[in-house]
């Protein structure tokens, strides 16, 4: 073969699959495919499941709901409560019940936790079985939402 460039090297094509070359297209699929089919498989068996005790992250988002007993007396404590309640990041449902006096709030353990709600109940002036709101909060709420000191709700 001559060189078709005076100084440098012959050029030779290199095929990498030589079959491929003496191949119909029918085979060169059927190959190819084959071939991606292995690949894929020996990818695939790399990855192992984490056996227990190994370094594993838990990805899936927790979710918890608690009942919380919370003081008030109507509707608008109702919407004070569930709507504090509500703003904190990570609150995903809040209900609470005048009759009941019970909270019912679901949350991800990522974002909060019991407390937080607790103290967010109290800084909007009502009391739970483990946080009392600051005097001077509970002063503040209108007076169909006094529950301290046997009141009783007007509406």
């Amino acid at each position: 073969m001559q060189n078709p460039i005076k100084g440098s090297s012959v050029i030779v094509h290199y095929y990498p699959f030589k079959k491929l070359k003496n191949m119909t297209s029918i085979q060169k699929i059927n190959f190819i495919t084959g071939l991606i089919g292995m690949i894929c498989i020996m990818v695939g068996s790399s990855f192992q499941p984490y056996e227990a005790g190994d370094m594993a992250i838990d990805i899936t988002p927790k979710i918890k709901t608690d009942t919380l007993a919370v003081q008030g007396c109507c509707l608008k404590c109702a919407t004070r409560i569930e709507t504090a309640v509500l703003d904190i990041k990570g609150v995903v449902f809040a209900q609470w019940d005048k009759h009941s006096k019970q909270l019912v709030v679901t949350y991800k353990t990522k974002f909060t936790d019991r407390n937080a709600i607790l103290d967010k109940v109290a800084a909007v002036g009502h009391d739970t079985e483990e946080r009392l709101a600051d005097d001077a909060v509970y002063e503040k709420l209108p007076s169909c939402c006094k529950y301290r000191g046997g009141g009783t709700c007007t509406h």
